[in-house]
């Protein structure tokens, strides 16, 4: 592995680390009284526009495209994605707040259901690099975790990046049997042949 993939794992992790603070920070500073309901939304939306962008443009940065080379159908992707989370930011307040320090709540459940936007980093990457490398071609690779049906089905299988893309197949999102959930899997660029015949598509 060459020094510059091996750096630019490193601070992908970083930016990671760095969302999954910044969500469960804002968790948290509900939980404990810090913040409104209203102070709360903003908060969250504000961490989650930044992370995601920045999620998004890694994945871009991967095929060399910085971020006033997006078409306007990448931003326009990048945009609904982030738009799409905002419409849970609310009610997921409204439970927190219900279940406050203050009112006996406890704060593990809380940070459990933050990982839901946590995931949401590794998926924007991918959406991002999907959309900036569309024509290379790149093999379903299992990480190191349990595996649900859909991610076995598709390991080994390669496909242009626009393809797995179009098929609205990539891991980490919550089209999977796992829903992206701890999902580890990625699409790893190869010079492999691309597999033979139609796109399978595994209902879930």
């Amino acid at each position: 592995m060459s020094d510059f993939i091996v750096t630019e794992l490193v601070n992908q992790e970083k930016s990671l680390s760095e969302y999954r603070t910044g969500i469960r920070g804002t968790i948290r500073g509900a939980w404990i009284g810090q913040y409104t309901l209203f102070q709360f939304t903003d908060a969250m939306r504000a961490v989650i526009e930044r992370g995601l962008r920045q999620a998004w443009l890694e994945g871009a940065a991967q095929c060399g495209i910085s971020m006033d080379e997006l078409t306007a159908p990448e931003v326009q992707a990048m945009l609904d994605m982030i738009n799409n989370q905002m419409q849970y930011i609310i009610a997921f307040g409204g439970d927190i707040l219900d279940n406050s320090q203050a009112n006996g709540g406890k704060l593990e459940p809380l940070f459990v259901r933050g990982e839901m936007w946590i995931n949401r980093y590794n998926e924007a990457r991918i959406r991002g690099a999907a959309m900036a490398c569309a024509d290379q071609k790149a093999e379903w690779q299992l990480g190191q975790s349990e595996h649900c049906s859909t991610c076995s089905f598709y390991a080994g299988k390669v496909y242009r990046l626009s393809t797995w893309n179009n098929n609205g197949v990539l891991p980490r999102t919550s089209v999977l049997e796992c829903r992206g959930f701890n999902c580890k899997c990625d699409l790893v660029p190869t010079s492999k042949r691309i597999t033979p015949g139609r796109f399978p598509k595994r209902y879930l």
